[in-house]
């Protein structure tokens, strides 16, 4: 399983920044951060950019997750931190879209650096074919 700390050594070696985008689809699809680094690069990523939402989904897509958007379900939870407390002990993978941001939320944990963050919920995918 690929884990958030586990990239970091990655990111700093590529000289990377705002691989957000990177990173989750490292996470979610459970690829090594190259491999994710290249697709994000195809659907459109220049290097220390960020992406857009609309490219981070469809590259997610690409790599055969199944996303089921469930955000209307989980804008009772407005923040990562109420997300987190009132999803704890639930199983799986979620991809959540915050302001200019994405992480991952995996078996109980985010893996980002915004864990317990008061960043607000935009949009959030749970990856069905985990």
């Amino acid at each position: 399983m690929t884990l958030y700390r586990d990239l970091l050594p990655e990111t700093y070696a590529a000289g990377e920044k705002n691989d957000c985008s990177v990173k989750a689809l490292a996470i979610a699809a459970n690829m090594p951060y190259r491999q994710a680094h290249e697709i994000m690069r195809k659907f459109g990523r220049k290097n220390r950019r960020g992406a857009f939402n609309f490219q981070i989904l469809a590259a997610m897509r690409a790599v055969g997750l199944v996303l089921e958007d469930i955000t209307s379900h989980a804008v009772n939870f407005s923040t990562v931190n109420r997300f987190e407390q009132f999803h704890g002990n639930i199983k799986g993978t979620f991809v959540i879209f915050v302001h200019n941001h994405v992480l991952v939320w995996k078996n109980g944990k985010t893996e980002d650096w915004s864990a317990h963050s008061r960043k607000r919920i935009q949009m959030v995918y749970y990856v069905q074919n985990d």
